[in-house]
């Protein structure tokens, strides 16, 4: 997710890159991870389940990470917006709850995915005790507060019936489903099937000579929008992130633009 990056800088920090690649499946290799460990690293950043990719940590990669922080004595700062959005049947693990790491790991996580309050930019975190009062005089210097209509919509999300998460997941699986099959069936592209979160990312390396960024504006032109692999990493020159957020109906129709649009470029 590309704010990571921005923030750090914004920081006076240097962001370095642990990347996953698609032709790997997206897998996290802990000796990549280790190999940009440094003496001047402070914090691992981790998106769990991840944007955009959709994969989702397996607890034993989750507990290689956190071998690593307390070896090194480093922070994790662990974002866990889409922890209630998964696909797999269980529950997203969280660094947060594996031995010695609650002292050094700020959890965050908000309302916009799970409880489709995005815009209302309600999110919360958890941090060690010590760290909560420096915490608390950063938020009502930066901004004050929420209005307090927005908190109190935050409440009722947590403390009501959650019924409405479970819906909300099961019509995602049922939105990523027609993407995937229909992407996979596509001659020239294929997807990583997600495993969480809201997106698919849709390898173009077959279409020789369109840059993701052409894809992407050549599918805007049919009313598909996409986001070019290159404003996500430099790595993402053959990939284009679609998010799975219409209802079913504009989805099959977007995956029939798709399709035409592949046919064209392809001829």
């Amino acid at each position: 997710f590309p704010s990571y990056a921005a923030i750090t800088k914004f920081a006076g920090g240097t962001p370095v890159l642990w990347h996953q690649h698609m032709h790997e499946d997206y897998i996290y290799d802990i000796d990549r991870l280790s190999s940009i460990i440094t003496d001047k690293t402070k914090i691992i950043v981790l998106n769990n389940p991840n944007n955009p990719t959709g994969t989702i940590m397996p607890n034993e990669i989750l507990e290689s990470i956190s071998e690593i922080a307390l070896k090194n004595n480093l922070w994790i700062i662990s974002d866990e917006i889409y922890s209630q959005i998964y696909f797999t049947g269980n529950f997203p693990h969280s660094i947060y709850a594996l031995p010695g790491m609650s002292d050094r790991t700020i959890l965050m996580d908000g309302f916009s995915k799970a409880y489709a309050m995005t815009g209302w930019r309600l999110g919360y975190g958890i941090f060690p005790d010590n760290m909560i009062d420096n915490v608390c005089s950063i938020m009502l210097n930066d901004h004050s507060c929420l209005p307090e209509f927005i908190q109190d919509a935050g409440t009722a999300a947590l403390q009501g019936p959650q019924t409405c998460v479970s819906l909300f997941r099961e019509e995602l699986k049922a939105r990523k489903d027609i993407v995937v099959d229909a992407i996979n069936n596509m001659p020239h592209i294929s997807c990583f099937e997600p495993e969480g979160a809201l997106y698919v990312m849709i390898d173009i390396s077959q279409i020789t000579g369109v840059s993701s960024q052409d894809f992407a504006e050549k599918l805007l032109l049919e009313g598909v929008s996409m986001l070019p692999g290159t404003m996500l990493s430099k790595h993402g020159q053959n990939q284009v992130r679609l998010a799975f957020v219409a209802n079913q109906n504009r989805i099959a129709t977007a995956m029939e633009r798709l399709a035409s649009t592949v046919v064209q470029l392809t001829n």
